[in-house]
């Protein structure tokens, strides 16, 4: 059997990938934009998923930014590993853990004293725009959700 006879759906009047006029019966772009829309943004969001998102944001980020110095293949190679290291401390505020995850997914134990550098970078400029990490505003948001919760006070020296 090929490829192509199995994708053929028979309720679907037999058309190629199982679609009818919608694309809502095996999936699609019409499907996903149903799924998006009946989301119930009330419902809680688990963290689960973070760090892929994470570092390939950080990959395009660092790619991008090699660009501007028209650096040679390992120098590129290297900007992108610490675009992926700065951009996952900055959502994780995990700056060791950062280093460390890209360092064994790479093995690239050369570039640890730059990757490390980088995570310093990323924790200050995430702090910088936010002191509370993308956990502690998933916390404080999960917690607001039970019923019988008062926020605690933030101390003034926490305030800006």
């Amino acid at each position: 059997m090929t490829l192509e006879t199995r994708r053929v759906c028979v309720e679907c009047d037999g058309k190629v990938g199982g679609r009818d006029g919608a694309g809502l019966r095996r999936g699609g772009p019409a499907r996903a934009a149903v799924r998006i829309a009946q989301h119930d943004p009330a419902a809680p969001v688990v963290a689960a998923g973070i760090f892929a998102p994470a570092l390939s944001a950080g990959a395009a980020i660092g790619g991008f930014i090699a660009q501007w110095f028209e650096p040679s293949r390992g120098q590129f190679n290297l900007l992108v590993l610490a675009g992926m290291t700065a951009f996952l401390t900055g959502v994780t505020r995990s700056p060791f853990t950062s280093a460390i995850l890209v360092l064994e997914m790479t093995d690239r134990h050369s570039a640890i004293f730059q990757l490390m550098y980088a995570a310093m970078m990323g924790y200050l400029i995430a702090f910088a725009f936010d002191r509370k990490s993308y956990y502690e505003r998933m916390k404080l948001r999960f917690l607001s959700m039970l019923p019988n919760y008062t926020p605690e006070p933030v101390p003034e020296e926490e305030q800006f």
